[in-house]
Protein backbone atom coordinates (compact mmCIF):
# COMPACT_ATOMS: atom_id res chain seq x y z
CA UNK A 1 0.00 0.00 0.00
CA UNK A 2 3.10 2.30 0.35
CA UNK A 3 3.80 1.73 -2.79
CA UNK A 4 0.54 3.03 -4.39
CA UNK A 5 0.39 5.84 -2.02
CA UNK A 6 3.69 7.13 -2.96
CA UNK A 7 2.75 6.71 -6.63
CA UNK A 8 -0.33 8.52 -6.23
CA UNK A 9 1.66 11.48 -4.51
CA UNK A 10 4.08 11.57 -6.60
CA UNK A 11 2.19 12.09 -9.65
CA UNK A 12 -0.07 14.33 -7.97
CA UNK A 13 3.12 16.40 -7.07
CA UNK A 14 4.34 15.99 -10.47
CA UNK A 15 1.16 17.54 -12.17
CA UNK A 16 0.97 20.53 -9.53
CA UNK A 17 4.92 21.33 -10.35
CA UNK A 18 3.64 21.56 -14.10
CA UNK A 19 1.39 23.89 -13.97
CA UNK A 20 2.63 26.23 -11.95
CA UNK A 21 5.82 26.61 -14.06
CA UNK A 22 3.11 26.80 -16.99
CA UNK A 23 1.83 29.71 -15.50
CA UNK A 24 5.14 31.50 -14.18
CA UNK A 25 6.24 31.39 -18.07
CA UNK A 26 2.92 31.83 -19.40
CA UNK A 27 4.15 34.57 -22.57
CA UNK A 28 6.86 32.01 -23.13
CA UNK A 29 5.06 29.14 -23.48
CA UNK A 30 3.63 27.81 -27.04
CA UNK A 31 0.33 25.32 -28.20
CA UNK A 32 3.31 23.11 -28.94
CA UNK A 33 4.91 23.24 -25.11
CA UNK A 34 1.36 22.64 -23.79
CA UNK A 35 0.57 20.15 -26.07
CA UNK A 36 4.12 18.14 -25.46
CA UNK A 37 3.60 18.43 -21.59
CA UNK A 38 -0.26 16.74 -21.28
CA UNK A 39 1.15 14.36 -23.47
CA UNK A 40 3.68 13.79 -21.07
CA UNK A 41 1.34 14.08 -18.14
CA UNK A 42 -1.15 11.92 -19.95
CA UNK A 43 1.03 8.95 -20.69
CA UNK A 44 2.51 9.46 -16.67
CA UNK A 45 -1.07 9.20 -15.80
CA UNK A 46 -1.88 5.72 -18.20
CA UNK A 47 0.96 4.13 -16.87
CA UNK A 48 0.53 4.87 -13.50
CA UNK A 49 -2.68 3.57 -13.52
CA UNK A 50 -1.89 0.57 -14.87
CA UNK A 51 0.90 -0.06 -12.43
CA UNK A 52 -1.59 1.00 -9.74
CA UNK A 53 -4.40 -1.95 -10.95
CA UNK A 54 -1.73 -4.12 -10.86
CA UNK A 55 -0.38 -3.14 -7.30
CA UNK A 56 -4.14 -3.49 -5.80
CA UNK A 57 -4.40 -6.97 -7.53
CA UNK A 58 -1.54 -8.27 -5.90
CA UNK A 59 -2.68 -6.95 -2.48
CA UNK A 60 -5.79 -8.73 -2.69
CA UNK A 61 -4.26 -11.48 -4.23
CA UNK A 62 -1.93 -12.17 -1.04
CA UNK A 63 -5.11 -11.29 1.36
CA UNK A 64 -7.01 -14.09 -0.32
CA UNK A 65 -3.95 -16.22 -0.46
CA UNK A 66 -2.95 -15.72 3.38
CA UNK A 67 -6.79 -16.62 4.56
CA UNK A 68 -6.48 -19.64 1.67
CA UNK A 69 -6.66 -23.23 3.34
CA UNK A 70 -6.47 -26.69 1.57
CA UNK A 71 -9.20 -29.03 1.49
CA UNK A 72 -7.83 -32.37 3.07
CA UNK A 73 -6.47 -34.97 0.63
CA UNK A 74 -9.61 -37.34 1.92
CA UNK A 75 -12.17 -34.82 1.17
CA UNK A 76 -10.83 -34.29 -2.32
CA UNK A 77 -10.64 -38.10 -2.87
CA UNK A 78 -14.15 -38.68 -1.46
CA UNK A 79 -15.92 -36.17 -3.81
CA UNK A 80 -14.01 -37.28 -6.91
CA UNK A 81 -15.00 -40.92 -5.51
CA UNK A 82 -18.51 -40.01 -6.15
CA UNK A 83 -18.19 -38.01 -8.93
CA UNK A 84 -19.46 -39.19 -12.60
CA UNK A 85 -18.79 -36.13 -14.52
CA UNK A 86 -15.93 -35.96 -17.31
CA UNK A 87 -13.82 -33.25 -18.22
CA UNK A 88 -12.18 -32.09 -20.73
CA UNK A 89 -8.89 -30.27 -20.62
CA UNK A 90 -8.05 -27.96 -23.90
CA UNK A 91 -4.51 -27.15 -24.14
CA UNK A 92 -4.10 -24.39 -27.20
CA UNK A 93 -1.25 -23.83 -28.60
CA UNK A 94 0.09 -21.62 -31.30
CA UNK A 95 3.90 -21.36 -32.50
CA UNK A 96 4.75 -22.40 -29.05
CA UNK A 97 8.09 -24.38 -28.44
CA UNK A 98 7.58 -28.78 -28.58
CA UNK A 99 8.64 -28.59 -25.59
CA UNK A 100 6.59 -26.51 -23.13
CA UNK A 101 3.33 -27.86 -24.91
CA UNK A 102 4.67 -31.50 -24.15
CA UNK A 103 4.95 -30.78 -20.36
CA UNK A 104 1.70 -28.74 -20.17
CA UNK A 105 0.04 -32.11 -21.94
CA UNK A 106 1.59 -34.18 -19.47
CA UNK A 107 0.46 -32.08 -16.48
CA UNK A 108 -3.23 -32.39 -17.76
CA UNK A 109 -3.12 -35.86 -18.18
CA UNK A 110 -1.53 -36.66 -15.32
CA UNK A 111 -4.18 -35.02 -12.89
CA UNK A 112 -5.96 -37.03 -10.15
CA UNK A 113 -9.47 -37.06 -11.83
CA UNK A 114 -11.34 -40.45 -12.49
CA UNK A 115 -12.94 -39.27 -16.04
CA UNK A 116 -10.79 -36.16 -17.97
CA UNK A 117 -9.72 -35.88 -22.08
CA UNK A 118 -6.59 -33.91 -22.97
CA UNK A 119 -7.31 -31.92 -26.25
CA UNK A 120 -4.11 -30.28 -27.94
CA UNK A 121 -5.53 -27.45 -30.18
CA UNK A 122 -2.98 -26.43 -32.29
CA UNK A 123 -3.45 -22.85 -33.81
CA UNK A 124 -0.42 -22.82 -36.16
CA UNK A 125 -0.43 -22.33 -39.95
CA UNK A 126 -1.43 -25.93 -41.19
CA UNK A 127 1.27 -25.77 -44.00
CA UNK A 128 4.35 -23.33 -42.90
CA UNK A 129 7.03 -22.81 -45.44
CA UNK A 130 10.07 -21.83 -43.13
CA UNK A 131 11.76 -25.24 -42.11
CA UNK A 132 11.78 -24.31 -38.29
CA UNK A 133 8.21 -24.09 -38.25
CA UNK A 134 7.39 -27.08 -40.32
CA UNK A 135 9.75 -28.92 -37.90
CA UNK A 136 8.34 -27.14 -34.60
CA UNK A 137 4.30 -27.89 -36.04
CA UNK A 138 5.27 -31.65 -36.90
CA UNK A 139 7.04 -32.02 -33.11
CA UNK A 140 4.02 -30.52 -31.81
CA UNK A 141 1.15 -33.23 -33.71
CA UNK A 142 3.74 -35.96 -32.59
CA UNK A 143 3.02 -35.21 -29.10
CA UNK A 144 -0.13 -37.01 -28.63
CA UNK A 145 0.92 -39.94 -29.98
CA UNK A 146 3.82 -39.84 -28.11
CA UNK A 147 2.08 -39.35 -24.99
CA UNK A 148 -0.77 -42.49 -25.66
CA UNK A 149 2.03 -44.58 -26.63
CA UNK A 150 3.86 -44.36 -22.66
CA UNK A 151 0.81 -44.34 -20.85
CA UNK A 152 0.51 -47.87 -22.58
CA UNK A 153 2.23 -49.45 -19.97
CA UNK A 154 0.74 -48.37 -17.05
CA UNK A 155 -2.75 -48.90 -18.53
CA UNK A 156 -1.87 -52.26 -19.64
CA UNK A 157 -0.72 -53.05 -15.69
CA UNK A 158 -3.63 -51.28 -13.95
CA UNK A 159 -6.41 -51.73 -16.39
CA UNK A 160 -7.00 -55.87 -15.37
CA UNK A 161 -7.43 -54.72 -11.90
CA UNK A 162 -9.91 -52.01 -12.66
CA UNK A 163 -11.92 -54.10 -15.08
CA UNK A 164 -12.44 -56.67 -11.99
CA UNK A 165 -13.62 -53.86 -9.82
CA UNK A 166 -15.95 -52.41 -12.00
CA UNK A 167 -17.34 -56.30 -12.85
CA UNK A 168 -18.63 -56.12 -8.98
CA UNK A 169 -22.15 -55.97 -8.23
CA UNK A 170 -23.01 -52.87 -5.65
CA UNK A 171 -19.72 -51.98 -5.89
CA UNK A 172 -18.76 -55.54 -3.47
CA UNK A 173 -14.64 -55.88 -3.40
CA UNK A 174 -13.62 -58.68 -5.42
CA UNK A 175 -12.01 -61.00 -3.41
CA UNK A 176 -8.55 -60.99 -5.18
CA UNK A 177 -8.25 -57.20 -4.66
CA UNK A 178 -6.39 -57.48 -1.43
CA UNK A 179 -4.58 -54.40 0.66
CA UNK A 180 -1.68 -55.78 -0.40
CA UNK A 181 -2.61 -55.72 -4.37
CA UNK A 182 -3.79 -52.56 -4.26
CA UNK A 183 -0.68 -51.30 -2.24
CA UNK A 184 1.69 -52.71 -4.84
CA UNK A 185 -0.15 -50.81 -8.11
CA UNK A 186 0.69 -47.80 -5.91
CA UNK A 187 4.29 -48.58 -6.13
CA UNK A 188 4.22 -49.36 -9.42
CA UNK A 189 2.71 -46.19 -10.29
CA UNK A 190 5.18 -44.67 -7.98
CA UNK A 191 8.22 -45.96 -9.25
CA UNK A 192 6.97 -45.55 -13.11
CA UNK A 193 6.70 -41.96 -12.05
CA UNK A 194 10.49 -42.14 -11.12
CA UNK A 195 11.74 -43.30 -13.27
CA UNK A 196 10.05 -40.82 -15.89
CA UNK A 197 11.49 -38.19 -14.05
CA UNK A 198 14.64 -39.31 -14.23
CA UNK A 199 14.50 -39.27 -17.47
CA UNK A 200 13.50 -36.00 -18.03
CA UNK A 201 15.34 -32.78 -18.76
CA UNK A 202 16.40 -30.24 -15.88
CA UNK A 203 18.21 -27.39 -17.66
CA UNK A 204 15.49 -24.70 -17.26
CA UNK A 205 13.46 -23.40 -13.86
CA UNK A 206 10.07 -24.87 -15.76
CA UNK A 207 11.97 -28.34 -16.34
CA UNK A 208 12.89 -28.27 -12.72
CA UNK A 209 9.33 -27.36 -11.90
CA UNK A 210 7.96 -29.94 -14.06
CA UNK A 211 9.80 -32.72 -12.63
CA UNK A 212 9.26 -31.65 -9.17
CA UNK A 213 6.09 -30.64 -9.00
CA UNK A 214 4.33 -32.88 -11.65
CA UNK A 215 6.26 -36.04 -11.47
CA UNK A 216 7.69 -36.37 -7.96
CA UNK A 217 4.79 -34.94 -6.55
CA UNK A 218 2.79 -36.81 -7.62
Amino acid sequence: MLAVVFMLVAWVVSAVHTSNRIRAHGDAVTALDLTLVWIVLGTAALLSGTALVYLLNRHGAIGRLRKHQRLPRTTLDQHFGMSARAITALVPSYAEEPEVVRATLWSAALQEFPDVRVVLLIDDQPFPTDPIAQDRLRRTRDLPREIETALQEPIAVIKPFLALVRRQPGGAKPASLTAASVGDLYAYAADWLTRMAGKESTATHAEIFFVDQVLLAL
